[in-house]
């Protein structure tokens, strides 16, 4: 409340503050106002008493000019004798004065006069000097005079400041469309949508004719009862005799793995061409030791079709009874799709959608002991992503092309490519410092994984389109992915003089892996999922 009336006491002392300077200003305006009126009253006066002097001055100037020079030229004698004679010369300044007067009726302008008197010497005469009177009092303020002609300029001052903006302007007209801008990369996948409902269920349709020449892949069924047994075939000729017991030896247990799971690998089940390849390799090799190095690749088997042009599906190489693929779209995101099966795969069933801790980059994924193995985008790690929940894992590749569009693989937009076969786990890079293929060993322990051998191919990346690995052999192929032009000997770090025919597609080859447990290549194709079969080297 006391700060209510303090407030409202300053406010009332403040507003008489200013109605008395208000006051004391008019007050004075007025005061100047009659000083002026005063003021000029007496000029009007001053001016009249002027106006009437010079009148007078005009009508009587002449006598009164002269006799003020006679008097300057005339010498304290000369004025005594005048005194004398003042009657005299009174009453003939008189006369003389009517006489000018008379003479005089006629106005003359001063200039006349003064050229008469310089002209003629002998009638204006004048004398020194006098001297020097007191100041007179300051005259009255004259009238203003003309306007002066304009000056030089004068020296440029500085800038003034910044004035305020002005109005904005009214649009002008539209200008040509300007030249249109190169196409960015495309963009990341958002993320999934939730799932829609089931469609109807559709017609049946019409039965498929049987061919020979039908290029599906058939699954292989569950192994039937064994059969009776035949009857005994005819007696043979005697065959040639065989080497000494001595000489005999027992063959290695590995080699007998190896051969005999070889041959149970590629006996085939079906009918397609690459079930023929397989065929034929398998009776070859009962007699031949199967080789390393591929000398062909059988034509493609189409699997299904994807809307996006880069991507990569994979199986796990290692679990030889989990039959499930995993999909991946594009070339960069966060969803992977899990699919119970390669059938379920091509009928387009609905997928379990995994999402990853990190975002992808790439098409060279691999899948391996129910783990999945990528690389992290814009950093030199790769990820391995566990399926049974467990915390992931990373390992850094140090001095390894990672960004700045500066890919391994040009055509696929991969940065590293991840591969396994019979030999173990590889990651295949480029080095910062000579940008060639770098080819390194992975060893996976249950907490971590390393890099345990590195290879340099000495390959420069700039020739290479995309590459696999198979028994332990690098296999590169041309900017064109049409050839297979550069084979380098993993287990031996040497380059190998083999090429071969690949495919004869011009679709962006986007992915390209080995897998060892059907010695089949899987690829993307343009978004065509594709698989090729391989004939491999035997030896004598």
């Amino acid at each position: 409340m006391n700060v209510t009336v303090q407030r409202g006491r300053t406010s009332s002392v403040k507003e008489r503050a200013f109605f008395l300077g208000v006051f004391v200003v008019t007050l004075m305006t007025c005061a100047g106002l009659i000083f002026l009126l005063l003021q000029y009253n007496n000029l009007r006066r001053q001016l009249e008493v002027v106006e009437n002097r010079l009148g007078d001055f005009c009508e009587t100037w002449p006598g009164e000019v002269i006799s003020h020079l006679v008097q300057e030229i005339e010498t304290p004698l000369d004025q005594k004798l005048r005194n004398k004679r003042s009657q005299h010369k009174l009453e003939t300044r008189r006369k003389s004065s009517d006489l000018i007067k008379m003479t005089t009726y006629f106005k003359v302008p001063v200039r006349v006069l003064v050229n008469l008197c310089n002209s003629t010497k002998g009638i204006c005469l004048t004398g020194a000097p006098g001297i020097a009177g007191p100041i007179g009092p300051p005259g009255s303020i004259g009238f203003p005079g003309f306007n002066g002609s304009d000056g030089l300029p004068g020296p440029q001052g500085p800038p003034g400041k910044d004035g305020k903006r002005g109005r904005k302007a009214p649009a002008g007209p539209k200008g040509d469309p300007g030249a249109p801008g190169t196409p960015g990369e495309v963009g990341m996948p958002g993320v999934p949508g939730a799932d829609g409902k089931p469609g109807k269920k559709g017609e049946q349709g019409p039965k498929g004719e049987s061919d020979d020449n039908y290029n599906e892949i058939i699954l292989k069924g569950s192994k039937g009862e064994m059969g009776p047994p035949g009857p005994p075939g005819p007696v043979g000729p005697p065959g040639a005799p065989g080497p000494r017991a001595s000489a005999i030896g027992s063959k290695p247990q590995d080699e007998q793995s190896m051969d005999s799971s070889d041959e149970a690998q590629v006996v085939p089940n079906d009918s397609t061409v690459i079930g023929k390849t397989l065929a034929k390799n398998t009776m070859s090799s009962r007699s031949k030791k199967p080789g390393r190095i591929v000398i062909l690749a059988d034509g493609p088997c189409n699997v299904t079709k994807s809307a996006n042009t880069f991507g990569a599906w994979m199986q796990d190489s290692a679990a030889k009874n989990d039959d499930r693929i995993w999909l991946v779209q594009h070339f960069s995101g966060l969803t992977v799709s899990e699919y119970e099966n390669l059938e379920a795969l091509k009928n387009g069933s609905k997928a379990k959608n995994i999402v990853l801790p990190y975002f992808f980059h790439g098409c060279g994924h691999a899948v391996l002991n129910g783990s999945i193995y990528y690389h992290k985008g814009g950093s030199e790690n790769i990820i391995r992503f566990p399926l049974d929940g467990t915390p992931p894992q990373r390992m850094r590749i140090e001095n390894a092309l990672h960004k700045s569009r500066n890919y391994l693989f040009q055509n696929s937009k991969t940065y590293f490519d991840l591969a396994a076969d019979e030999n173990g786990f590889w990651v295949i890079y480029a080095s910062t410092s000579e940008e060639t293929i770098t080819v390194g060993k992975i060893q996976i322990n249950e907490t971590s994984f390393s890099i345990v051998q590195t290879i340099n191919t000495t390959y420069p990346k700039s020739k290479a389109g995309n590459a696999f690995i198979a028994r332990g052999v690098l296999y590169i192929t041309d900017t064109k992915d049409s050839q297979v032009v550069g084979v380098f000997d993993l287990l031996k770090r040497k380059l190998l003089d083999v090429s071969f025919d690949f495919r004869s597609s011009s679709e962006v080859l986007a992915m390209l892996s080995y897998n060892p447990r059907n010695q089949y290549l899987y690829t993307w194709e343009g978004g065509c999922l594709k698989q090729y079969g391989l004939q491999f080297q035997l030896d004598t």
